[in-house]
């Protein structure tokens, strides 16, 4: 059976990019604790890192 995608807001992804960066934990713990993989949130703090404002502009792939 196929499982459920998750999706997150904007400012959620933010939020775990922010605790990624002052938390002090590391990324794979971050990640337990938060319920989502190590791999996305450091996928979503690159995005940030190289769009800034333009990151994360909604469901898909829509960055150009």
């Amino acid at each position: 059976m196929r499982q459920a995608t998750r999706t997150f807001t904007l400012e959620w992804k933010q939020e775990a990019v922010r605790c990624l960066e002052t938390s002090g934990k590391s990324g794979i713990a971050l990640a337990k604790e938060m319920g989502i993989s190590d791999r996305a949130r450091y996928r979503w703090r690159k995005e940030l890192r190289a769009n800034g404002e333009a990151a994360f502009p909604g469901k898909g792939h829509q960055m150009d």
